[in-house]
């Protein structure tokens, strides 16, 4: 079986194409670090997104339409170093579902980091597609494993910072990673 090493921006649209020259802060990184991210996370990357246009207004990315919330993942087990969510785990209906997925897909070591609107920002609230408000507290459910709640994860965090108008986390897989339920599906799909 071959082992891939995906890097994945869940909802990233058209600015996947700066994945590597801004940070999770959205300050411009400078090519020194840009060049190091590239290198520590060297494999192809995917943007998973529900726009179906997507492909066609940005035809250089890696473009995959598809439902996260019902479909989960189409990767197989530890198949991603870097899982980057950017002004998309407010618009999850399941997010215990979604976050599993994130653990299943991420190698062990690997790296899942979240940006968001802060719950005390106008933005988190005002904003009619936002299905549901993340706080740090959110985020902490998910570094322990909590099967009766659904919670099939045990990240580590690794920065958990709010800023009032900004939500930023970084979430670590343990390693080695502990294997937490056997009843995760081994692939999700395929990428076609």
């Amino acid at each position: 079986m071959v082992m891939h090493d995906y890097v994945v921006d869940l909802g990233g649209g058209i600015s996947t194409c700066d994945l590597f020259t801004v940070d999770v802060f959205g300050h411009d990184l400078s090519p020194k670090e840009t060049n190091r991210l590239k290198l520590k996370y060297p494999g192809p990357i995917i943007c998973i997104d529900f726009d179906p246009n997507l492909g066609e207004r940005a035809p250089k990315l890696n473009v995959v339409c598809r439902d996260i919330d019902k479909h989960g993942f189409p990767f197989c087990n530890d198949s991603c170093s870097f899982v980057r969510a950017r002004d998309f785990l407010e618009h999850c209906r399941n997010l215990q579902f979604v976050m599993n997925e994130v653990w299943r897909v991420l190698q062990p070591g690997g790296l899942f980091q979240i940006k968001g609107p802060s719950a005390k920002s106008e933005a988190a609230w005002g904003n009619p597609d936002h299905v549901r408000v993340i706080n740090t507290y959110t985020l902490k459910h998910f570094c322990q494993y909590i099967p009766n709640a659904g919670i099939q994860t045990e990240f580590i965090p690794e920065l958990l910072e709010d800023d009032g108008q900004w939500l930023y986390a970084e979430l670590r897989v343990p390693n080695p990673k502990p294997i937490l339920s056997s009843r995760m599906s081994p692939c999700g799909g395929s990428m076609t």
